[in-house]
């Protein structure tokens, strides 16, 4: 759970006394406690990433721009379900890479490594697809108990679906941007008509995957249409 308040107790040799918020209702299969000397990267209030070595920060830094923008996804998408706080911890050699508790996600270091500028796209979704599994498991991991195992094809499918589908939506996202940044959203008189189809079926693909200046842009020009109707 997210801290909610830290002192030093003078009295007591100066310990550190750390107090948290309280945990929801969960599955006593889920409960977990991670004890580590690993370095620590904030990726917001309530989500971190560790790594055993802090020299393996830099090659980790596509796994964080993942981790918040697949989280961010979901969070839009199941809004009713709250995850109070996410740990991303990568081990050096997790032997068994499967396991993942609420709250903690766990990986091997050789999953995430991924240097953006250098990698090939495929090395890129893999990483994004391995993250997006293990943060999706999220936000169904508190229904799985004993209880439930008989149905647990169920909770991983759920998991295998949402996880791909952000992926899918995420890399569509960068892609369209990027080509939105080169084609621009206003046409040149000197353009052929394949730019401007192109540009059209550009800009659908944006607005449908819900891209925020897809979105500004529409609703600007809905404004300027209501305004003066007669204006091309």
């Amino acid at each position: 759970m997210p801290i909610q308040a830290k002192y030093e107790d003078e009295d007591d040799d100066g310990s550190m006394w750390t107090h948290f918020r309280t945990t929801p209702p969960m599955s006593t299969y889920q409960v977990s406690v991670v004890l580590l000397n690993f370095c620590r990267v904030q990726i917001n209030e309530n989500i971190n990433l560790w790594c055993a070595k802090c020299s393996k920060l830099p090659s980790l830094n596509y796994a964080k721009r993942v981790i918040e923008v697949i989280t961010s996804h979901l969070e839009s998408e199941f809004n009713e379900i709250k995850i109070p706080k996410i740990d991303h911890i990568v081990f050096p050699n997790l032997q068994y890479n499967g396991i993942s508790k609420w709250g903690f996600a766990f990986y091997s270091e050789a999953d995430l490594i991924c240097i953006e500028k250098f990698d090939p796209i495929m090395r890129q979704i893999e990483v994004a697809r391995s993250i997006a599994l293990k943060i999706t498991s999220q936000w169904f991991g508190n229904v799985l108990s004993p209880a439930w195992w008989s149905q647990f094809w169920l909770y991983d499918g759920l998991a295998i679906l949402f996880g791909e589908e952000a992926v899918v939506k995420n890399t569509m996202r960068e892609l369209i941007s990027k080509t939105l940044e080169i084609l621009r959203f206003e046409e040149s008189p000197v353009e052929n008509d394949f730019i401007k189809l192109l540009r059209l079926e550009i800009v659908k693909w944006a607005c449908t995957l819900e891209l925020p200046k897809c979105l500004e842009k529409a609703k600007s020009n809905l404004i300027e249409h209501l305004e003066d109707p007669e204006k091309k």
